[in-house]
């Protein structure tokens, strides 16, 4: 249904009350109406009871001539007369009424003028002494008697016409207003809901958004003050939300800084130690008198160069992890992107372990292709470790389209990861392993590429069942044009 437009108001409040009085005045309306034709119905019931008490007195009437004309008896002379003064008396009180009636002005006059004449007729005839009446006189009366019947009979039977009409009127008029409020409470009933009901689905897509991780301001959601104040308090928790993650991170950062110390200090010195004591030794073999054993100076020369590679490495991961690098984004296809990575990390895997690709759905994607491959080989690498050498990955990749989002995922048949550590994998500088094996950078850095993608990342594991993660990527979001990083 085709929304209505309100130009004098942008307020839900206002609006229900605006619907609230058209409502009201509809209802009004039709309740004073539906008055004003029951009181005429009413009444003209009321005259149509009076016009039968006067049609029985003309029917009372007649039947006392008769009596009179057959039986001359003075009795019924005087209940005539009597009937005669009853009918005059029912038009002198209701005249104002009957006149208003329907035909009352033609029919009253009439049936006055003939009640008048019939009187006088009956007086004279009254008057008279002697069995032998005048029949042209008695004709008369007979004839003005059967005219009178007639004119009341006429004037009952247009009433309850009217009546009838009035009757039809109150029906007609009570299904038509029903109609109308009716049509009023959908029409009003479905342009609130629409006022109200499209935004807060926007809404709440907009929290489902806020609540897989994506942080993007709705749109335009609407013209009603309520709504766009809570869309605008929406956009402010938004804001303050991003604001708080940066804290939150830089926090972590900073809080795992003692981790880091102990951790990356083992990571270096040890390397840099080898390289001093290779140096060292090379150095008493120069200054030696003997014969230069070149296989060992080659040996020597190459675990400097592994420790300083060692180092290298250290430091890269580091920088990964702090340095803000622009990001490229283009399209490209999910299969490629997994296929390459598989091609990158095959040579790698240990013999005991099965590296199985799944593309369920493809599609094209618009990410950083180097970045993304960096998570995929991250989580394998994770696996790998995981799984001490021995075992099955499994990298699956689907386009949900009805989400509007890919799918990757990356499960392996290990150990699993314990409960109670879950929550911290993705923390800076976390990691269970051995101090010197590792920075605990490489599921921090994941995250926060995943995150840079509009995406997210998520763990589902039980111990002793193996991990899965989970990537979920936009197929398409808004930043096309270079998305940099913050």
């Amino acid at each position: 249904m085709r929304s209505i437009n309100w130009p004098w108001t942008t307020s839900l409040a206002q609006r229900v009350l605006w619907g609230y009085y058209v409502f009201l005045g509809i209802v009004l309306v039709a309740a004073v109406l539906q008055w004003v034709d029951l009181s005429r119905f009413e009444r003209r019931m009321s005259m149509y009871e009076a016009t039968g008490d006067l049609l029985d007195s003309v029917l009372d009437l007649r039947r006392f001539e008769k009596n009179w004309f057959f039986y001359r008896d003075r009795f019924d002379f005087a209940f005539n007369s009597l009937t005669i003064a009853k009918i005059q008396w029912i038009i002198s009180v209701n005249k104002t009424d009957f006149m208003s009636m329907a035909n009352g002005k033609k029919y009253v006059p009439a049936i006055q003028e003939t009640i008048t004449e019939y009187k006088r007729l009956m007086n004279v005839l009254g008057a008279r002494k002697g069995v032998h009446l005048d029949v042209d006189l008695e004709n008369q009366v007979r004839r003005l008697g059967h005219e009178l019947v007639n004119i009341v009979h006429r004037f009952r039977q247009d009433e309850k016409i009217a009546i009838s009409k009035t009757l039809r009127s109150i029906t007609s008029s009570t299904v038509v207003f029903g109609i109308l409020v009716l049509f009023l409470v959908v029409i009003i009933g479905d342009q609130l809901a629409t006022s109200v009901v499209q935004p807060l689905r926007q809404l709440i897509t907009t929290t489902q958004k806020i609540a897989d991780g994506h942080f993007d301001r709705a749109g335009n959601v609407h013209e009603v003050e309520e709504i766009k104040a809570v869309h605008a308090a929406l956009g402010s928790m938004l804001d303050k939300i991003k604001e708080r993650e940066k804290e939150i991170v830089q926090s972590k950062k900073l809080a795992a800084l003692g981790t880091l110390v102990a951790g990356v200090a083992h990571e270096l010195n040890n390397p840099l130690s080898n390289i001093a004591t290779s140096t060292e030794i090379l150095r008493e073999e120069l200054h030696e008198e003997n014969e230069v054993d070149r296989e060992f100076w080659d040996e020597m020369l190459g675990q400097i160069l592994d420790q300083a590679e060692r180092a290298k490495r250290t430091v890269r991961s580091l920088l990964e992890f702090s340095r803000e690098k622009e990001m490229f984004f283009e399209y490209y296809k999910l299969s490629d992107i997994l296929m390459e990575t598989r091609n990158m990390v095959a040579e790698n895997l240990p013999a005991d372990i099965t590296l199985r690709m799944d593309i369920q759905g493809d599609g094209a994607i618009f990410l950083d292709r180097q970045r993304i491959q960096q998570v995929l080989i991250n989580l394998i690498n994770n696996a790998v470790q995981a799984m001490g050498g021995s075992g099955e990955i499994a990298v699956s990749g689907s386009i949900l389209r009805d989400r509007g989002i890919a799918r990757i995922s990356v499960v392996d048949n290990g150990p699993g990861i314990p409960r109670e550590i879950q929550e911290k994998i993705f923390d800076p500088f976390f990691s269970t392993k051995d101090v010197g094996e590792g920075s605990g950078l490489g599921l921090s850095i994941t995250h926060e590429i995943v995150t840079k993608h509009h995406g997210r990342i998520y763990l589902k594991s039980e111990p002793g069942k193996g991990a899965a993660f989970i990537v979920d990527i936009p197929v398409d979001h808004a930043e096309k044009s270079g998305d940099k990083d913050e």
